[in-house]
């Protein structure tokens, strides 16, 4: 619900919202109001597995005489960001009050009728102490992290990460991984980096989630796992994340000293299956293909000196390098490494230059188009702009690659990942969903991206028809048996060309209109 006032009870009766369906506890979100909710009169009041998020106010009692027992808010699925609380006199004090209870004589209670002291205190499973979205080369060390939901998450290519001297305590999970890709934890020989857990209830899985590939990396700690009361252990885990190896030495960890800068990895280990093209991604073969690669190029490329560590496999990642600096990974690095330097007449020719050969380097090279020739110039975005950030940042960062991240503060959003259905057969990467087109030997079109005219590699067939829509789906060109497309009509933007012969899809593009 996004309102101006949300829920007003004027007078009589009781007012109970309650987020908790069949047991479910779906919750309900109030969300952009002056004022959430306002009791000016009502007999009771009972809230449960609400979330308000950035109101002016959420709840309102006004001046008037209330039962505590009969008016209450609690559960452990209730939430208020940006928690703020006041009693009169000091109204309007705080720009962000969520429950402002002014010149009540009898005040509510917040927490449970049974346990009055968990008041707002168990956040939802969704709230993420630290969360890292292919981020790699992180160094995590001293954060004590209380009551969220995920003390830790990592989402992705985290590679390199080393996570020292973290105290988690009372979670849903500690530590949980999304499609992640991650490192040992703990330093040769087999040292622990002295993480530790803590929560009343044992059963709760301190490392859990998903990997990509599904590979199990080791953890080292301290002490013996079977020793219960061994605040390092990692039991109990989810044993497709992580291997638990007990009985190491204890580092003594300084975290001032633990900041790290491209070092303490396995080349080998971690990238050689990446160089040698033998890994078998269960799901999403082609995009986790695609993005290990890019990962590890731009690694190389940051790094040049993992080129050369004296191993055997030197020359097969020397030969990887070189091969992958003239694919579209390789130019797309060097038009980042453009912008990033500010020569964006470099970034200009060589974003020209990339191939685009499926959704995310055609995400990229969109993305990059408009960083250089709308951001750096301080020019106004148009609304066929933000329509193709929009589809870009709508996608899943495993289909549409890591544009998505960088579209989000192009549109003053942040990025969050969606649910995706699971695909474990290797398909191509489009943007949207369409019928494998039957193929015409030959066929095809240039240049693209174009400002002016799309020109075809052959004749079409007699009859055929060519459309061409924007990121919504609507149709914005429609021609029967053209020779060309003059598309300079259209603004700037990502679009779909389709060709149809007897109603039948046999051929489309992804194309991008820059002038």
């Amino acid at each position: 619900m996004k309102c101006g006032a949300g829920i007003i009870v004027e007078a009589g009766g009781n007012l109970i919202i309650d987020g908790n369906k069949n047991n479910e506890k779906i919750g309900t979100l109030i969300e952009h109001a002056e004022t959430a909710v306002t009791n000016q009169n009502a007999a009771s009041m009972k809230i449960s597995f609400i979330t308000f998020n950035h109101n002016k106010t959420a709840i309102e009692m006004i001046p008037g005489t209330y039962n505590t027992a009969n008016n209450f808010i609690y559960g452990n699925r209730f939430l208020c960001s940006n928690w703020q609380m006041t009693k009169g006199p000091f109204e309007g004090q705080y720009p962000e009050q969520h429950l402002l209870m002014n010149g009540v004589t009898g005040d509510i209670q917040i927490g449970t009728k049974a346990n009055t002291s968990s008041a707002i205190t168990e956040n939802p499973d969704l709230i993420r102490g630290i969360a890292a979205d292919n981020s790699t080369v992180l160094t995590i060390c001293g954060n004590q992290i209380t009551k969220l939901g995920y003390a830790m998450q990592f989402e992705g290519d985290c590679l390199n990460s080393q996570l020292k001297n973290n105290i988690m305590d009372t979670y849903e999970i500690g530590i949980n991984y999304v499609l992640g890709k991650f490192s040992p934890q703990g330093a040769a020989p087999d040292a622990s980096w002295a993480n530790e857990w803590s929560h009343l209830d044992q059963a709760k899985l301190k490392v859990a989630g998903s990997l990509l590939p599904s590979i199990a990396f080791n953890w080292y700690h301290q002490d013996l796992a079977s020793n219960t009361g061994n605040s390092f252990r990692i039991f109990p885990f989810s044993s497709a994340v992580v291997d638990d190896d007990d009985d190491e030495d204890n580092l003594s960890i300084t975290c001032k000293d633990e900041l790290i800068a491209g070092g303490g990895i396995d080349r080998d280990a971690d990238y050689g299956p990446v160089v040698a093209d033998t890994i078998n991604y269960p799901i999403f073969q082609d995009e986790s293909r695609y993005l290990a690669r890019s990962a590890l190029f731009k690694r190389l490329s940051d790094y040049p000196a993992l080129l050369t560590i004296s191993s055997p496999l030197d020359s097969a990642f020397q030969a990887f390098y070189d091969s992958t600096l003239t694919e579209s990974i390789g130019i797309l690095d060097s038009v980042s490494r453009s912008i990033g330097l500010s020569d964006f007449s470099a970034a200009a020719d060589a974003n020209a230059a990339v191939d685009d050969e499926n959704s995310m380097e055609t995400n990229t090279k969109l993305i990059n188009h408009l960083l250089i020739h709308k951001v750096a110039l301080d020019s106004v975005l148009s609304s066929s702009d933000t329509t193709s950030l929009e589809y870009i940042f709508n996608q899943h960062w495993i289909e549409g690659g890591l544009s998505v991240y960088t579209a989000a503060p192009l549109l003053f959003k942040e990025y969050y990942t969606s649910s995706i259905a699971l695909r474990t057969t290797s398909s191509p990467i489009e943007p949207l969903a369409q019928p494998t087109p039957a193929p015409i030997p030959e066929l095809g079109i240039y240049p693209n991206p174009t400002g002016e005219m799309i020109n075809f590699t052959r004749i079409l067939p007699s009859g055929a028809v060519v459309k061409v829509f924007d990121t919504s789906g609507r149709e914005m060109l429609h021609e029967v048996n053209p020779i060309l497309i003059n598309v300079s009509s259209l603004e700037n933007g990502y679009y779909i060309l389709k060709i149809f012969e007897n109603h039948e899809l046999i051929f489309h593009k992804n194309i991008v209109i820059i002038k």
